[in-house]
């Protein structure tokens, strides 16, 4: 099974499609030598490709009670909502952080710490959504420029409260609201 038309590129050589296809394959074997910046360097969305691939693995639609495409809905607004001038702080990073994140669920701290399927799922999408329209500047900027940001978020932790704020404005969206099913307690 190949990657879906719509995560490659319009012109992609012969190798970097078997570049796509050998990290597709350590993706799905839980590999930590994965190359995701490989494989964010030659697909259109890949942060979408990436992280809807390892929530598959955890069974995410089942989980949260919504269809694949909500969830790929979801992870294409959140990628649209990273700043691709952002040097690190961008998709490829959010990418980075949730692959990490779920390696380290698969290989170990998903049973020493207990998790249900749900607090795994959450895990990795707070793992994606963590940086979410992250400015590419730091909180004490922030602070010491005066921004609007650190005006709304009284100087306290700026950007993170900006991020989860972003992140749940997102999911005010019907058909891209990943969370719609749970009960409010979950």
């Amino acid at each position: 099974v190949g990657i879906p038309q719509k995560h490659l590129r319009v012109e992609m050589s012969e190798e970097e499609m078997q570049l796509a296809l050998s990290v597709k394959e350590e993706i799905d074997g839980a590999n930590w030598d994965a190359d995701i910046l490989a494989m964010a360097s030659v697909l259109r969305l890949p942060m979408t490709y990436i992280v809807h691939r390892v929530l598959r693995k955890v069974g995410a639609a089942s989980v949260l009670g919504v269809s694949d495409d909500t969830i790929n809905l979801f992870l294409e607004e959140l990628e649209m909502g990273y700043r691709k001038e952002n040097p690190y702080h961008n998709g490829t990073h959010a990418a980075d952080v949730a692959y990490t994140t779920y390696l380290m669920l698969e290989h170990g701290v998903r049973k020493a710490a207990n998790l249900s399927s749900l607090q795994a799922v959450a895990c990795i999408l707070a793992a994606v959504g963590h940086d979410f329209r992250h400015p590419g500047i730091n909180n004490n900027f922030l602070v010491h420029q005066r921004d609007d940001l650190a005006i709304v978020y009284n100087d306290k932790s700026v950007l993170e409260q900006m991020h989860l704020t972003e992140f749940f404005k997102l999911l005010k969206r019907p058909e891209s609201n990943v969370f719609a099913k749970l009960s409010r307690a979950q």
